[in-house]
């Protein structure tokens, strides 16, 4: 059986309040082209496999279940022999993403919600090449029980019974065993979104999945193997954070005659995800016309406080998204505060301009020369007045 296995596609997500739907369209569409080269070649794919995450919010908006309608359709015209098969994932409503599925279901286009019908499993494929592909939705607390009724809570249990009610299913076929599941397994590496997208999930030991002759894995944003060369994560086809590193893949598995082979397909974003770091000056005056399609988060390392960084900077970045300024380390931080803190506690009442004098070193601490202008005395002079003023309005 030979798939493509893919996974938290976040449909609908905003970047920094930036919509991504023309680069989700982008991925669709090489995703597409990826199942017409195979089928073009002789050798086309059985089954496309989504673990999870279809859409990134519950109430997905109508732009992204527009994309994914138009997807489906498109797919489904061009290749009516494809088995699809789509979990939902714990930003996906299932009572949502479960609508219409018995009657995709006749079109080879298999949506799992229900946790309770994991031990259903979908032939694929016939002969030497079929599989049986078996689909575990995000679990929560309930979604399955033990035979005495007892309510399952934790992740760990809750993928154990799912796991024994599809061994058991399988039980005495002589044909590979196919897996998909939403789940945060135990030593996975995390990106930068992840920490967000991940949130609390418990883990849990992906030994449970030794059994199975592969396990697609969504959850994790970061292709990589869960402990094993057939337990794998696709990783998300797109960068979803700015701290999120690596190349973003569609998996190719072929699973045959007792093995199993797993080939990387790069995805080509239609915007690289870049975060650059440097100062202002340079952002202002170094060419970085390479970035110029990219999005990006500048991390100014200047201490200074500049007006408008991201509209001065758009002609540089048209597709700048963040602007940070590089902070010190939290103990140096701490220290400055206390310095600050025990010279205060030294002015006496009336000498006013000394706040001033801490308060602007505090911001020019790399620009000294700032310190000496006559634009300096005016404004301090200024400062002074106004203290004063506010001063004597609450004696009064």
């Amino acid at each position: 059986m030979k798939f493509l296995h893919t996974s938290d596609w976040h449909l609908g997500k905003v970047f920094y309040d930036h919509s991504l739907l023309e680069d989700q369209k982008f991925f669709l569409n090489q995703l597409r082209n990826e199942l017409a080269k195979a089928s073009d070649g002789g050798e086309p794919y059985d089954a496309l496999i989504v673990a999870g995450d279809i859409y990134d919010k519950a109430v997905a908006s109508s732009e992204a279940v527009k994309l994914f309608n138009d997807f489906l359709e498109d797919v489904h015209g061009a290749f009516p022999d494809l088995e699809m098969f789509f979990s939902s994932g714990n930003h996906d409503s299932a009572t949502r993403l479960s609508f219409a599925s018995q009657f995709l279901h006749r079109q080879r286009i298999h949506i799992a919600t229900d946790a309770s019908e994991c031990d259903r499993g979908i032939v694929v494929g016939s002969g030497d090449d079929a599989a049986v592909v078996y689909q575990i939705p995000f679990l929560q607390m309930g979604s399955l029980r033990l035979e005495d009724g007892t309510v399952l809570r934790h992740q760990q249990e809750l993928l154990e019974e799912a796991c024994r009610r599809i061994e058991s299913a399988h039980e005495g076929k002589k044909i590979p065993c196919i897996v998909t599941a939403h789940v945060f397994a135990g030593s996975s590496v995390l990106d930068g979104s992840e920490k967000s997208f991940v949130g609390t999930a418990e883990q849990i030991d992906p030994k449970v999945f030794r059994n199975f002759s592969y396990t697609a894995l969504g959850h994790i944003h970061k292709s990589q193997k869960a402990g094993s060369d057939a337990i794998r994560y696709s990783g998300s086809p797109l960068s979803y954070n700015f701290g999120e590193k690596g190349e973003k893949v569609l998996l190719s598995v072929n699973v045959a005659s007792g093995k199993t082979e797993v080939t990387e397909i790069a995805v080509d974003p239609l915007h690289a995800v870049v975060r650059l770091e440097g100062t202002y000056d340079e952002f202002l005056k170094n060419d970085f016309s390479r970035h110029a399609d990219d999005y990006v988060e500048l991390i100014c390392t200047d201490s200074l406080v500049h007006d408008n960084p991201i509209e001065n900077l758009r002609s540089k970045f048209p597709n700048i998204l963040s602007f940070r300024v590089l902070r010190k380390e939290a103990s140096g931080q701490n220290m400055a505060m206390e310095q600050r803190r025990k010279a205060l506690e030294k002015i006496q009442d009336g000498d006013i301009s000394k706040i001033f004098d801490l308060f602007m070193a505090d911001v020019y601490r790399n620009k000294s020369e700032e310190l000496s202008t006559k634009a300096y005395g005016e404004e301090k002079k200024l400062f002074v007045r106004i203290a004063k003023d506010v001063q004597s309005q609450e004696e009064a």
